[in-house]
């Protein structure tokens, strides 16, 4: 895997230098999907044809609770990293419509420990590691709000290549017992939640 997400970075990084050569229009930004997640944005190109990079932390958190018996940590990290070209066409006014295509990336990590303070002492710890290559569609909109602040909203259908692994280890005494399930699979459609609201500045 880090075999291919290093080929996968260096495409990015070419691409990056080659269009450079004639950019004229570059945007950076915030992205929020979903309305309660958020990530960054950039963009560089021509009015009509851009390069977009976009990385989106989807979820993150680190929690513990501490019981009479047991105590509990839960670990989550999950990002996107997105690719593409986009292109646009005036409508009317300040107003654009937009499409293209990302290659995307999403990585998620989830860790759940429990340390069982009872006479049986039943410690539990749970890790499920996940990979998502897979590509997708981009169809929306953008409007120059002011000067050069822009508002976009897009969806994003797409297709993408699920793998990776859940594991759970349950300790008796001092003995580990590990179930260990490899994941694989595609998923793919367009969703509700597949909305991508941003908000930059273009210059």
């Amino acid at each position: 895997m880090k075999k291919a997400l290093t080929v996968l970075l260096g495409i990015i990084f070419t691409l990056l230098l080659v269009a450079q050569e004639s950019e004229k229009t570059k945007e950076v930004g915030l992205t929020f999907y979903s309305l309660s997640n958020f990530g960054m944005t950039f963009k560089y190109g021509t009015e009509t044809s851009l390069w977009r990079l976009n990385s989106l932390l989807i979820n993150g958190s680190n929690q513990n609770y501490d019981l009479d018996s047991s105590s509990r940590n839960r670990n989550s990290l999950s990002f996107d990293i997105k690719f593409g070209k986009e292109f646009r066409k005036g409508i009317k006014d300040n107003f654009e419509f937009k499409y293209g295509f990302d290659i995307a990336l999403r990585y998620s990590k989830n860790k759940n420990e429990t340390d069982d303070n009872s006479v049986g002492s039943f410690d539990r710890f749970y890790k499920s590691l996940l990979f998502e290559p897979g590509i997708n569609a981009i169809i929306g909109f953008d409007c120059l709000i002011k000067d050069n602040l822009v508002l976009g909203a897009e969806y994003l259908p797409g297709i993408n290549y699920v793998f990776g692994y859940n594991s759970r280890t349950r300790f008796d005494g001092d003995e580990p017992y590990e179930v260990k399930e490899d994941i694989s699979g595609i998923r793919y459609g367009l969703q509700s939640g597949a909305a991508l609201i941003s908000l930059s500045y273009r210059f």
